[in-house]
């Protein structure tokens, strides 16, 4: 049955597609073409567009980090930047001791390509390092650092500055929170508290990755659920009081959703089995990483009680948009379609018609990457056939090129399809609908 539906609805999208002029009869949505039309005034250059999937770290391009860099090694060589071996190092120093120089510096310097990364998120997530130096992500790109994030506050006021100048241009940046310490959540409001990042354009996502057995073994937690009530617990508290952290209660305001993160092509040790009962968080001591669904039910559980506890006080909630079907088992699918509001990537429903057509059924929107997507698990022009069959689709860009990202997601998966572009830049970004009705820019 959800073979036959999901075929008949690519059909009708085909049919509007190669015959724009034509009604349909019972058609299941407005053609595009037609429905475009009708809107006076607007088209894909001056309507609002969000990208709900950028990484905080990576929402600038490669040549403005680069020209942020440079800028900083010629006003500012002597500001002391980081401890190393038990002293100081001015930013002058730590490039001296990477041989590096502004000259020598280029956007080739810097490989933060994405190239040679498909089947290996390893290689994908050390992008993120400029030059390949850990120190210099260290420096530039975090929050929590010996300059307590002043470069990267900085760097985030000129992306936002480039918002607000494009007018049509929103976005939602993810920024990480490890369950590690109970102070993280502190250190993040506040960094974003005193650098006054609070802005119309721009909705913050924390996403959750699921590193419980590296915290386990280096001895940072003890169970799971110390990592569970270090990132839950100080939201009860400052949605209970919000006067006992008012940098973390400002921030919240700010906050649209949580995610859930992490390689899921990785091999799970511990699979939960049908009738058997898995132990509780506290009881968790296992050095292993719990399962997807483990994961899933704990954050969905969290996220569920804390909305009721402030919707009762009449402040925001939160939406579970975890990372899912990107790869490895359908079944992370199934947890999500029961736990989640929307989910991220879900390029796996192509390989399950019934899964496809429930997702479409209960209109779970699905925030897909096309350019991640093809650099790590998905090849070119295997991405159309999810837009086509009526799911609400996002496109999104987790990293950007160039100074204009949305180009980007909606062309990639159509490089080779002459009328796909226009087909699919008349899709309703319904994923993103609510985030624009809450940003007045």
């Amino acid at each position: 049955m959800g073979t036959k539906r999901v075929r008949y609805f690519a059909s009708q999208q085909s049919h509007c597609t190669a015959w724009p002029s034509r009604p349909v009869p019972s058609h299941p949505v407005p053609c595009p073409h037609q429905e475009q039309k009708s809107v006076p005034h607007r088209d894909f250059y001056n309507v609002r567009k969000v990208d709900t999937h950028v990484h905080h770290s990576a929402c600038m391009n490669q040549k403005h980090l680069l020209r942020f860099i440079k800028s900083k090694l010629k006003k500012d060589p002597d500001e002391i930047v980081t401890f190393r071996d038990g002293r100081f190092l001015t930013l002058t120093e730590v490039f001296d001791s990477l041989h590096l120089t502004a000259y020598d510096l280029s956007v080739d310097t810097l490989d933060m390509h994405a190239h040679n990364t498909f089947h290996r998120f390893d290689r994908f997530n050390l992008k993120y390092n400029p030059a390949g130096q850990s120190k210099l992500r260290e420096i530039f790109m975090k929050t929590d650092n010996l300059l307590a994030g002043q470069y990267l506050a900085e760097i985030t006021k000129e992306v936002i500055a480039d918002l607000e100048a494009s007018k049509y241009q929103l976005a939602e940046w993810r920024v990480s929170i490890y369950g590690r310490k109970l102070s993280e959540w502190d250190k993040l409001a506040r960094w974003f508290f005193v650098n006054k990042l609070a802005n119309p354009c721009i909705r913050w996502l924390i996403q959750v990755p699921r590193l419980y057995h590296i915290y386990k073994r280096s001895g940072e937690v003890q169970n799971f659920q110390d990592m569970i009530s270090n990132i839950f617990a100080p939201l009860y508290e400052v949605t209970r009081d919000p006067s006992s952290n008012m940098h973390l209660h400002v921030f919240l305001q700010t906050v649209v959703g949580f995610d859930s993160v992490d390689d899921e092509s990785k091999p799970e040790p511990i699979q939960p089995q049908p009738g058997q009962a898995m132990p509780l968080p506290s009881e968790w001591t296992s050095h292993e990483n719990p399962p997807y669904s483990y994961w899933t039910y704990y954050m969905y559980a969290n996220l569920a009680t804390l909305n009721a506890m402030r919707a009762s006080r009449g402040l925001n909630t939160f939406e579970f948009r975890p990372h899912c079907g990107e790869a490895g088992d359908v079944d992370h699918l199934t947890s999500c379609y029961l736990a989640a509001s929307k989910i991220n990537h879900g390029i796996l429903l192509r390989k399950s018609a019934g899964l496809q057509y429930l997702y479409y059924l209960s209109q779970i929107g699905v925030a897909m990457s096309p350019l991640s997507n093809n650099k790590l698990f998905l090849d070119y022009n295997r991405w159309e056939p999810t837009c086509r069959s009526h799911l609400p689709v996002c496109a999104l860009a987790s990293f950007h090129p160039t100074s204009t990202p949305f180009p980007h997601p909606l062309a990639t998966p159509f490089r080779n399809t002459s009328r796909g572009v226009s087909m699919f830049l008349s899709r309703r970004m319904t994923l993103s609908c609510s985030i624009i009705q809450r940003m007045p820019c």
